[in-house]
């Protein structure tokens, strides 16, 4: 239903030169770090309330496909 709203057709032809977008929400609150994704394009998050992102570099992602959390960053 986010991907019909003209706001959406808006930011995929604003901030993605027309590429296929997806949009969702999240909701609530997370006290812990317990799981990190993993995205291989730009991605957009637009807060309604406070939020801390915590980042991290691609290239630090070991052979093993592991990731040293101390490595990443809070915003």
């Amino acid at each position: 239903a986010l991907e019909k709203l003209k706001c959406a057709t808006e930011l995929q032809q604003k901030t993605y030169g027309e590429l296929p977008i997806q949009i969702g929400w999240c909701i609530g609150n997370n006290h812990k770090l317990n799981a990190v994704e993993y995205h291989r394009c730009s991605e957009v998050n637009i807060a309604a309330t406070d939020a801390i992102l915590i980042l991290g570099r691609q290239q630090d992602i070991s052979a093993e496909n592991t990731y040293d959390t101390s490595l990443m960053e809070a915003f």
